[in-house]
C-alpha cells in the first residue's frame, strides 16, 4: 500500500492506524456513549458498504465479459461479512483480547479491499486481455495468475467468516480458534494487494501486451517492491491455500521436508544423517508453522547449489528409486543403455555429410538413456530386456511406427529418467510405443551447452540405431518437462541448423524459454511459490551457466561428465545386454570428409545471455520458423508461465503450428504428482493424448 509519497507501507502499520479497538485490556463504555458510538459506527459502515457496492458495480459494468464476476462477488461478499461481524462486536460492552484482534484483522481486510477497488483492479482488468497469447486464444498470463491467487485467498476468508457469522451467537462459541487463521489470511491478502500494485506498475511499463519488461537491462528495479515484501505468511499455517487439496497436501509435505532438510544439511556433513534429519527436525517444524516459514524463506533467499542439488535428489536414493516400480504400470522393457560416444557422420536432407561431434569434444564421455516399452518389440534384445511380465507382454510385437524421445526436468541440476518413471510408465502403456528418456549430465558438473550437445547427440544416435529401440521412427515426438522441455526445443533447433530430420512434433510441459533476470507478472509468483523460489531459480541458472561465463567464446566447453571409467569394462560388448546395463560401443564411420555442420553453440553470440540455445525466446525468426508443430502445456500458478506465452506468440508470428494449454490450479512439476492428485493425473492424460496425436496423425493405430 502507498503512503502520501507513493512508497509502500506495511499492513501492520495499517492495522495500528485503522483498527477500531486497541489490543490492550478489556474496556467498558457507559451505556449512553456506547450506544451512541455503536449507532455512529453502524451508520458509517452502511455508508462505506454502499460505496464499495457502487464501486464493484461500476467495475462490473466496464470490464469485458464475466470472467472476473466471481472475484467481484467475493470482494462484495467478504466486505459485507466483515462489516456484519464488526457491527456484531461493536454493540458489545466488553471485548476480550481475541475479539479485539479479530476485529482488527477484519478491518485490515476491509482497508485492503477498498484499496484494491480504488487503485488497482480497474486498471488491471481493463488491460488484462492484451497479455494473453493472442486474440481469441486461451486466456492466461501472469496477471491472471495473481488475480487467481487473490481470488483463492478471498474464498478462504469468506468460508472462515461465514463459519464465524453462523456460530457467533451460540452459547459455546469460541472465537480463539478462528483468530490465528484469520490473522494469516489477512496478512496474505493485504500482501497480495501490495503485489497487485506492483502488477499495475509493471503493466504501465510494459505497453502493447509485452509480458517481459526491459529485456536489455536488469529488472532489479522493477522487482524491488516485491522482494521487500514479507514472504513468511505464505509459508506458514495457510501454505498452499491456492491449490486443490490433493496437490496442497503433497506440497505441504515437501515444504516441511525442505525446512527440516535445510537444518540437517547445515548441521551435518554425512548424507545418511542428513536424511535422518528429515524426521529429527521435521517434528519441530511441524509443530511450529511460523518457525518453518522463517526457515523456508531463509532457504529461498540464500539457497546454495549444493543444498538445492542435494534436496531435489532425495528421491534418487536407493530406497525411493524403486517407488515407481511399486506404484506404476508394469512394462516389458525398462533398460538403461550406456553409449560410448564417437563422432557421427550423417547425411542431411541435402545429402551433405554432416559431422555430429561428441559433446564437449570429450573422447572419454558416455551418454546414458533409458528404454521403456510396454510390449517387447522386434529389434530389442528380448531375452535380455524382459522382466517378469504377463503373457501378453511377453509376446514380441513388430517394430512400432513411432518413438518418443523424452528429456527429464529438474532445473538442469537434479532428477533422472528413473525418477520420472512416475508418469512415463503410464504414457508408455497409453501410447504403446517405445519411449527413450535421456539421462543428460547435470549441472554444475557440466555447464551450458553440454546438456544440449549431449541430447542432440543422443537424438542422432537413436535415429541411426532405431531398430534397437523397437521402432521404425516413421513418427518421432520429442517431449520434456521444465528444463527437459527447453532441451527438447533446443534439440529440434539444432537438428534444423544441421539440416537433419527434425521431429514430427514437440510436446512441452511447463517449459523455460528465457534465462535472465527479466521482470514479468508470473515471475513475481516465485516469491511465494512452493517449489520455484527465487533462490532456487538463481542457483539453477548459476549452475547451468557454470564456467561458460569465463571461457573465451571461441573455445569449446570441456567438462568431463560421466567418465568412461564408470563402465564395467568386462561387460562392454557391442549390442549385447548384460545384467541391468547395456554397454554399447558406437561403431560409426568417423570419416571427417564433407561439411562439419553449423557453428558451435557458444560461438553464436558475443553475450552468453543472448544465446538462443540458452534462451530460445531470443532465437531469430528464421531458426524459430523451422521448429516442428509444438504443443505447450503451462500452469497458471507457474512462475515461468509467461515464458510459454511469449514463446508461443513468437512461434505463431513466424508461422509455426503452435497450441498452448493452461492447466488451472496446478504447480510447476505437476507431472510428479500424478499418483497423489486427480487433477495432475487428468493433465498427464491430456499431454499423453497430445503426443499420440503427433505419433498417429496419419493412421488410426500403431500397427
Amino acid at each position: 500500500m502507498e503512503d502520501s509519497n507513493g512508497d509502500l507501507i506495511s499492513r501492520t502499520d495499517i492495522k495500528q492506524q485503522h483498527a477500531p479497538i486497541n489490543n490492550g485490556a478489556s474496556v467498558t463504555h457507559s451505556n449512553g456513549s456506547h450506544n451512541s458510538q455503536s449507532d455512529q459506527h453502524e451508520n458509517d459502515s452502511c455508508h462505506e458498504s454502499s460505496m464499495v457496492v457502487n464501486k464493484i458495480n461500476d467495475i462490473q459494468a466496464t470490464i469485458k465479459g464475466s470472467h472476473y464476476s466471481q472475484l467481484l462477488q467475493l470482494l462484495s461478499h467478504v466486505y459485507h461479512l466483515t462489516n456484519d461481524i464488526e457491527n456484531h462486536f461493536m454493540v458489545m460492552k466488553y471485548l476480550n483480547d481475541s475479539e479485539k484482534s479479530f476485529v482488527g484483522y477484519i478491518h485490515c481486510i476491509n482497508v485492503a479491499i477498498a484499496e484494491l477497488l480504488d487503485q488497482h483492479l480497474t486498471y488491471i482488468l481493463d488491460r488484462i486481455d492484451a497479455y494473453d497469447c493472442w486474440q481469441g486464444g486461451a486466456e492466461g498470463n501472469g496477471y491472471r495468475s495473481m488475480l487467481f491467487v487473490t481470488q483463492s485467498c478471498l474464498s478462504k476468508i469468506q468460508t472462515l467468516l461465514q463459519n464465524v457469522k453462523l456460530n457467533m451467537n451460540k452459547l459455546l462459541f469460541r472465537l480463539t480458534k478462528y483468530v490465528t487463521e484469520l490473522e494469516d489470511f489477512a496478512h496474505v491478502f493485504t500482501l497480495l494487494v501490495d503485489m497487485l500494485q506492483v502488477m499495475k506498475h509493471l503493466m504501465m511499463l510494459s505497453s502493447d501486451g509485452q509480458l517481459f519488461h526491459d529485456l536489455n537491462q536488469s529488472s532489479d528495479a522493477v522487482l524491488h517492491d516485491v522482494k521487500r515484501l514479507n514472504q513468511e505468511c505464505f509459508y506458514g499455517r495457510v501454505f498452499a491455500f491456492q491449490y486443490p487439496d490433493s496437490i496442497a497436501n503433497s506440497l505441504r509435505v515437501i515444504n516441511l521436508m525442505m525446512a527440516a532438510y535445510g537444518e540437517a544439511f547445515a548441521r551435518h556433513n554425512n548424507t545418511a544423517i542428513r536424511a535422518a534429519g528429515l524426521v529429527l527436525y521435521g517434528a519441530k517444524y511441524y509443530t511450529n508453522p511460523q518457525l518453518k516459514a522463517r526457515q523456508v524463506v531463509d532457504l529461498s533467499k540464500n539457497q546454495h547449489i549444493e543444498f538445492a542439488k542435494s534436496f531435489w535428489q532425495l528421491n534418487e536414493n536407493q530406497l525411493l528409486r524403486h517407488v515407481p516400480s511399486l506404484l506404476c504400470n508394469s512394462v516389458a522393457v525398462n533398460q538403461t543403455i550406456q553409449v560410448k560416444m564417437e563422432m557421427i557422420n550423417i547425411h542431411n536432407k541435402d545429402n551433405k555429410l554432416m559431422v555430429i561431434p561428441f559433446p564437449g569434444n570429450n573422447q572419454n564421455a558416455v551418454i546414458n538413456m533409458r528404454l521403456l516399452s510396454y510390449h517387447a518389440r522386434k529389434g530389442q534384445d528380448v531375452n535380455k530386456f524382459l522382466t517378469f511380465m504377463t503373457t501378453l507382454q511377453f509376446h514380441v510385437m513388430p517394430h512400432s511406427k513411432g518413438i518418443v524421445i523424452h528429456f527429464h526436468g529438474g532445473g538442469f541440476i537434479a532428477q533422472s529418467s528413473k525418477s520420472h518413471e512416475i508418469y512415463l510408465r503410464s504414457w508408455v502403456r497409453n501410447l504403446d510405443v517405445p519411449v527413450v528418456s535421456i539421462d543428460y549430465t547435470l549441472s554444475p558438473e557440466a555447464s551450458f551447452p553440454y546438456a544440449i550437445e549431449e541430447c542432440f547427440y543422443a537424438y542422432c544416435w537413436i535415429l541411426q540405431h532405431i531398430s534397437l529401440m523397437g521402432s521404425t521412427a516413421e513418427y518421432v515426438c520429442l517431449t520434456g518437462d521444465s528444463a527437459g522441455a527447453t532441451l527438447a526445443v533446443c534439440v529440434a533447433m539444432r537438428a534444423a541448423e544441421y539440416g537433419l530430420r527434425i521431429p514430427d512434433g514437440i510436446v512441452c510441459s511447463y517449459p523455460a524459454f528465457l534465462f535472465r533476470n527479466a521482470a514479468s507478472p508470473s515471475r513475481c509468483l516465485c516469491y511465494f511459490d512452493p517449489l520455484l523460489q527465487q533462490g532456487f531459480l538463481s542457483s539453477c541458472l548459476s549452475a547451468y551457466l557454470g564456467d561458460s561465463f569465463n571461457v573465451a567464446q571461441e573455445k569449446e566447453i570441456s567438462t568431463l561428465p560421466n567418465d568412461v571409467n564408470n563402465i564395467h569394462k568386462e561387460n562392454a560388448i557391442n549390442g549385447d545386454v548384460l545384467n541391468d546395463i547395456n554397454h554399447i560401443n558406437c561403431q560409426i564411420n568417423t570419416d571427417n570428409s564433407g561439411s562439419s555442420g553449423p557453428r558451435s553453440i557458444l560461438s553464436l553470440t558475443d553475450n552468453l545471455l543472448d544465446n538462443p540455445y540458452l534462451s530460445p525466446l531470443l532465437a531469430d525468426d528464421d531458426l524459430l520458423s523451422k521448429i516442428p508443430p509444438i504443443r505447450i502445456n503451462a500452469c497458471d500458478l507457474d512462475p515461468i508461465l509467461d515464458d510459454s506465452i511469449a514463446f508461443a506468440r513468437r512461434l505463431k508470428h513466424v508461422g509455426v503450428d503452435v497450441q498452448i494449454r493452461f492447466f488451472s490450479g496446478l504447480p510447476h512439476g505437476f507431472l510428479n504428482f500424478v499418483y497423489n492428485s486427480e487433477e495432475a493425473t487428468a493433465a498427464s492424460n491430456i499431454i499423453a493424448n497430445q503426443i499420440k496425436s503427433i505419433l498417429f496423425k496419419d493412421s488410426d493405430s500403431n500397427s
